[in-house]
């Protein structure tokens, strides 16, 4: 359980500094996506980014849609997948079900006020389809 605490106070750091970052700096200009909402509903998230950033993704949906790799640019930080060179995307969650349910029951402890405000508890009531 170490490991999850780690992993808990990590994610309320990252996540508290972006919206103090967010607030104070570039209010209006930050659009948040959560990779949930990314992998089970990619073509409106993926149109929602567009839309953001002011440029076509249709190519990038179609090639999803193919099942093909996506060429992984230039990342500054990240998690693992910034040090491939291409990635899929999977409409598929099958990792949050490897996690033990206390594991589950101790992140929403220490993160459920902020998990709310970014919508991931809408996500597991409504969304999840696994």
């Amino acid at each position: 359980q170490v490991g999850a605490f780690y992993a808990a106070i990590s994610w309320l750091i990252t996540n508290i500094t972006s919206l103090f970052v967010e607030y104070f700096y570039f209010r209006g200009k930050v659009l948040r996506v959560n990779y949930e909402d990314l992998v089970l509903n990619y073509k409106l998230e993926m149109k929602r980014i567009g839309n953001f950033i002011g440029i076509n993704l249709e190519d990038v949906i179609k090639s999803i849609e193919q099942n093909q790799e996506l060429k992984v640019g230039h990342n500054v930080g990240g998690n693992r997948m910034r040090l491939g060179e291409s990635i899929k995307l999977k409409n598929k969650l099958e990792w949050e079900n490897k996690i033990p349910i206390y594991h589950h029951m101790f992140f929403y402890f220490f993160i459920l006020p902020l998990a709310k405000l970014f919508g991931f508890c809408n996500y597991n009531k409504t969304n999840k389809k696994n």
